[in-house]
Parts: C-alpha cells; sequence; structure tokens
C-alpha cells in the first residue's frame, strides 16, 4: 500500500513537472512571437518607431511616472530581457555632438532600438545634464529624434 501511494506521489510530480515544462514552453514561445512582433518596428539607426498612444486604462497611471519627461508610451516600453547597457557617460562639460554619436553608436551596435535609446538616456547624464534632463517638461519626449 506505501508503495502504491509512493508511486502515485511519483506519477503525479512527473504530470506537474510536464504541465510546468509545457507551460514554460508556451511562455517562451509568446515571449519570442512579442519579439518578433516588436522587431518588425526596430528602429534603423537615427530612425524613429512610432509607437501608437494606447488609450490610458485604470489603473495605468501607477505603471507610469507623470512627472517624468518621457511620454508614457516610452515609459510603457518593455526593457529588453537581461538589458545591461555599456554607455558612456555624459556630465554636460564634453562636446555634446560627440557624446550623442558614441551613444548611439554603443546602443546601436547592442541591437537596441529608438525606443530604448531615449529611455536610457537617463542613465548616461550626470551633473548639469541630469539636471536639464530632470527639467524637461513632463511627458514631453515622445522620441528619438
Amino acid at each position: 500500500m506505501q508503495q502504491a501511494a509512493t508511486r502515485n506521489r511519483a506519477e503525479q510530480t512527473q504530470r506537474v513537472v510536464r504541465q510546468a515544462e509545457c507551460e514554460r514552453e508556451r511562455l517562451v514561445r509568446e515571449i519570442q512571437r512579442l519579439q518578433r512582433a516588436g522587431a518588425a518596428g526596430i528602429a534603423q539607426p537615427g530612425r524613429n518607431v512610432v509607437i501608437p498612444e494606447a488609450p490610458e486604462q485604470e489603473g495605468d497611471s501607477e505603471l507610469y511616472d507623470s512627472n517624468s519627461p518621457l511620454a508614457r508610451e516610452l515609459q510603457l516600453h518593455p526593457w529588453p530581457i537581461g538589458y545591461k547597457p555599456r554607455i558612456p557617460a555624459f556630465d554636460g562639460k564634453a562636446n555634446p555632438r560627440k557624446f550623442i554619436a558614441s551613444y548611439e553608436t554603443a546602443l546601436s551596435l547592442a541591437g537596441e532600438d529608438a525606443q530604448i535609446m531615449v529611455k536610457s538616456l537617463i542613465m548616461a547624464v550626470e551633473d548639469i545634464a541630469h539636471d536639464w534632463y530632470r527639467s524637461l517638461k513632463p511627458l514631453s519626449i515622445n522620441s528619438w529624434q
């Protein structure tokens, strides 16, 4: 009787593991589908992808910062999985054109799109450049251009 109970638990565990594996595979396929759908809109360096403005839904206001200079759509644009940028820093004292060129190059080589370039900028600016960024009108940045 104890052997039957052990066998039933083992079979039940195997079923749960199989279900979890199936669910994992389904989620991986869904993520890949969403990435492909997003890839259809990935910008080439120097070009923007238009993010259609979605109507605000109840509870959305908790998902974005209404004081951020980034538009709601950009804030809600997902970060790439495992995103760890290696981007140059800008303190406002160096040549801004050189910084922008190196910043765009770094993110483009990493395969990032225009939306990620915009979202990552706050991570690159320091000192007076950061102060300038934070002083921009809330929700006023809609694209990289």
